[in-house]
C-alpha cells in the first residue's frame, strides 16, 4: 500500500510539473495583445522554479550576486538578466529541470568575422551552464569593456590612461545606466513593451521615490542629438517622451482590484529580489505606494562639464531648456546647465 501511495504521489508531483512547465511555456510564447497583457499574473510569479532555485543561495549564484560590478534585474516571463556596464551577462531561466543561461558569444571570445567564414552562428547562445559562465567572468568583462557601446566614463578610475581612440568613445549612456543603477534609488532597467497603438518602447530606468512611488525615468547624454536635432519642435525626444506620457496614462488605468496593475507587478519585483538575496537593504520593509504621474528625464552632464565654456554649448543647454519646458517635460535640465556653469572653464 505505501509503494502504491509513493507511485501516486510521484505521479501527481510529475503532472504538475509538466502542467508548471506547460504553463510557463505558453506564458513565453504568448505575444501580448494589448498592455494589460504584460502585467498578467502569469507574467511574473515569485514561486518560479527559477526564484525558488536561486532563493537556496548556490554558490555560484552568490559569487555574482557579491560581485560589486555587477547588477540583477527581474525580466518578465519569469527570467533573470545578470549585467556589466550595462551589457547583460548572462540571461537566466529555469526549464523546469534545472537553471540555464544565455549570453552572446562574443562575450566567450566569438569573432563574427571568423564565425562569417566558417558559417558558425554568431550570437545569442542558450541553454548554457551559469556555472561555466561564472569561471568565465573576467574574460565575459574584458570582452564588454572592449566594446565602446559600454564603455565607462573617463572620470572613473579604473580606464586606463590612453584607452580610448577618442574622447567621445569614453562615454556610453549604458555605462552611465549601470552606474546609475549600482548608486541610486532603482529597482530596475530597460523596462519594454508595446503601447496599444502597436508603439514599441523601453524605458532606462525605474525608481523608487522617497514617497514609494514608481518613477520611470529616460536618460540622455548630453551630447545626444536627440535632444536637438534639426528643427527644434520635431526633435526626437519630444516624440519619445510624449510616447512615454501615453504609456503613464494607459497603465494609470490598468488595475487589478483597488490596486494598479504595474504597482503589483513592481511589489512582485522587489518580492523576488529579496527572495533571491539581491535586494538592497535601502529598499527592505518598503511598500510600494503608487506610480508617478509622468516619466522623468534625466540628462547627464559629465561630457559637459569637462569641457571649457563655449558659447555653442551655452545655446545648446538653453535651447533644450526650452524645448523641454515648451512642452511640458520635467527633467533636471537646470541641474545640468548649473553644473556646467560652475564646472565648465
Amino acid at each position: 500500500m505505501q509503494i502504491t501511495i509513493h507511485r501516486g504521489i510521484n505521479q501527481i508531483d510529475e503532472c504538475i510539473k509538466e502542467n508548471r512547465i506547460k504553463h510557463n511555456n505558453m506564458a513565453k510564447q504568448t505575444n501580448p495583445k494589448s498592455l494589460k497583457d504584460y502585467f498578467q499574473p502569469e507574467v511574473l510569479d515569485p514561486n518560479n522554479p527559477l526564484f525558488e532555485e536561486l532563493a537556496k543561495d548556490p554558490l555560484w549564484w552568490k559569487m555574482i550576486r557579491e560581485d560589486k560590478d555587477l547588477y540583477v534585474n527581474i525580466r518578465k516571463y519569469n527570467r533573470i538578466n545578470v549585467y556589466y556596464r550595462g551589457a547583460s551577462v548572462m540571461s537566466l531561466e529555469h526549464n523546469g529541470e534545472k537553471i540555464t543561461a544565455e549570453i552572446h558569444n562574443h562575450y566567450l571570445g566569438v569573432e563574427k568575422p571568423i564565425a562569417t567564414l566558417l558559417g558558425t552562428k554568431y550570437g545569442n547562445v542558450k541553454s548554457l551552464s551559469p556555472e561555466e559562465l561564472v569561471c568565465r567572468l573576467a574574460l565575459i568583462k574584458k570582452r564588454i569593456a572592449g566594446n565602446s557601446k559600454f564603455k565607462s566614463n573617463l572620470a572613473e578610475t579604473d580606464i586606463p590612461q590612453g584607452e580610448f581612440v577618442n574622447y567621445k568613445d569614453a562615454f556610453s549612456e549604458k555605462a552611465v545606466q549601470a552606474k546609475m543603477y549600482l548608486t541610486g534609488e532603482y529597482i530596475d532597467t530597460e523596462f519594454a513593451v508595446r503601447l496599444d497603438d502597436g508603439t514599441d518602447i523601453r524605458i532606462d530606468l525605474i525608481s523608487l521615490t522617497k514617497d514609494n512611488l514608481i518613477q520611470f525615468e529616460e536618460l540622455k547624454l548630453i551630447g545626444d542629438s536627440r535632444l536637438r536635432s534639426g528643427n527644434l519642435e520635431d526633435s526626437e525626444i519630444l516624440v519619445q517622451m510624449g510616447n512615454y506620457a501615453t504609456f503613464i496614462n494607459d497603465v494609470s488605468q490598468l488595475k487589478n482590484g483597488n490596486n494598479l496593475m504595474v504597482v503589483d507587478y513592481y511589489r512582485k519585483v522587489l518580492e523576488i529580489m529579496n527572495k533571491i538575496h539581491v535586494l538592497p537593504l535601502r529598499f527592505r520593509g518598503r511598500k510600494i505606494e503608487g506610480l508617478s504621474d509622468y516619466v522623468h528625464l534625466f540628462i547627464d552632464d559629465s561630457e559637459y562639464y569637462r569641457k571649457p565654456k563655449h558659447p555653442g554649448r551655452v545655446k545648446r543647454l538653453a535651447d533644450i531648456k526650452k524645448l523641454l519646458e515648451a512642452h511640458g517635460v520635467k527633467s533636471n535640465i537646470d541641474k545640468a546647465i548649473l553644473s556646467y556653469n560652475q564646472f565648465g572653464k
